[in-house]
């Protein structure tokens, strides 16, 4: 397994180092005050051709802050590798929302991750390092921050992508709008899916006749719109995917810090189950 220099385990732990405010707590500290998006609409941000052709998930992740409202954007790969092995390791023929949960959270604690935000902690003090230190993507900022962190010591990003880079309750979200997103194609978009999703995730041709429908010509490239991602999600609902008693429903520990869902949280439910 490799482990690259900017996992996310390498950023919490040098934010875990980063430089004490006049409060005496570091931004990782402060993280706490803020909240990740709850809802599934929130998370229709995922550009799903680059996700199933290139295996690199980037998504906008809406962060409640202290004084406003942010986008983190995290962008790494190895997940739908990670999916292929789970697939193969529990022999199944049909992926479940479990294997794309952990799969997710392989890739994470594996790849290399990119960070980014939309507040103006991140814009005035983190991102010229971390254009510098090539963790960041999309537009970058060129102008160093001599003033605001000349010595790039108060840790590697601002609080909010610090939450989202510890705090899994996310995963959980993307991983159920990536499930109901394959099933809406499985359903109403059938040769892209099976051109497209269907080797990507099960690694392999699809075998079974394709009944085409009105949309498929158009399907060279996957439909990424946030009204598409919705319709997923709100088709995933009325088929009673999240209703209480569903057996393959995540019932996440609360976090007794900031009562929200951690990555070892997760993890460790994820190994007992497979124990099962």
């Amino acid at each position: 397994m490799i482990f690259y220099e900017d996992s996310r385990n390498q950023l919490v732990s040098r934010s875990k180092q980063g430089k004490k405010e006049n409060d005496g707590k570091t931004r990782f500290q402060k993280r706490l005050n803020s909240r990740v998006a709850s809802s599934n609409t929130q998370y229709n941000q995922i550009n799903m051709d680059q996700f199933f052709k290139e295996d690199i998930l980037t998504i906008g992740i809406h962060v409640k802050g202290e004084t406003d409202n942010y986008v983190v954007g995290i962008s790494y790969g190895g997940i739908l590798d990670a999916l292929k092995q789970e697939i193969k390791r529990n022999e199944i023929e049909t992926v479940e929302l479990r294997n794309i949960v952990r799969a997710l959270i392989i890739a994470f604690n594996r790849e290399e991750v990119f960070i980014k935000c939309s507040c103006p902690d991140w814009k005035y003090r983190f991102d010229y390092w971390a254009n510098k230190n090539s963790i960041t993507f999309g537009d970058k900022q060129t102008e160093p921050s001599d003033e605001t962190n000349p010595d790039d010591n108060l840790g590697p990003a601002c609080k909010h992508v610090l939450l989202v880079l510890s705090n899994t309750s996310w995963i959980i979200k993307v991983a159920s709008v990536i499930m109901n997103y394959i099933k809406y194609m499985q359903n109403h978009m059938k040769k892209a899916y099976a051109d497209i999703i269907h080797p990507a995730v099960y690694g392999k041709k699809y075998e079974e006749p394709v009944q085409l429908t009105i949309f498929d010509d158009e399907q060279d490239n996957l439909d990424s719109n946030e009204e598409t991602i919705d319709n997923s999600n709100v088709e995933a609902r009325r088929r009673g995917q999240f209703k209480q008693g569903n057996e393959y429903r995540f019932r996440p520990k609360k976090d007794e810090d900031d009562k929200q869902l951690t990555l070892d949280d997760v993890q460790e439910q994820e190994e007992e189950e497979s124990d099962e």
